[in-house]
């Protein structure tokens, strides 16, 4: 049978991926504009919440194009950004941290663990409970009581 598809054998092997992704030297901030900042809530439209490292202000922010659909930000994720010259209040998201390059940077002393711990627990929403009993303590007589025939029937 003829092979009408693209390509030869090598190209149905397909190619061999480097699995190890994670770069071996950390990125760190170079000068005053750029800062480390923790993910509060994403906005929508490649938009970013986050709160800066050592003020604890909110600051809006922009994942630029080359990490827009290839790095993927959720939420209490450490990233680096680097603040706009004519707005302070927004910011352009630079580098995305792994796990791994967390730690390192937490001893060389560039950011606190406490930083990174404290964020966690303001993401959070708390957990309400809810009476749906409505303040009616005895529900016995708005219980109906099904028997086996009633179960098969529906």
């Amino acid at each position: 049978m003829p092979n009408y598809g693209k390509g030869g054998k090598k190209r149905r092997k397909g190619k061999k991926k480097n699995t190890n992704n994670i770069s071996k030297h950390v990125i760190i901030k170079e000068d005053e504009f750029q800062e480390y900042a923790i993910v509060i809530r994403m906005a929508g439209n490649c938009r970013i919440i986050a709160r800066v490292y050592p003020s604890d202000e909110r600051i809006n922010c922009l994942i630029r194009g080359s990490m827009q659909k290839r790095v993927w930000i959720a939420s209490n994720d450490l990233i680096l950004i680097s603040k706009m010259e004519f707005d302070k209040k927004k910011a352009i998201v630079i580098h995305k941290y792994p796990g791994e390059h967390i730690s390192q940077l937490i001893k060389m002393k560039e950011i606190t663990k406490k930083f990174t711990l404290e964020d966690s627990t303001l993401t959070k929403k708390p957990v309400s409970s809810f009476d749906f009993n409505d303040g009616d303590e005895d529900t016995s007589e708005d219980e109906i009581e099904l028997d086996s025939e009633d179960i098969d029937e529906i």
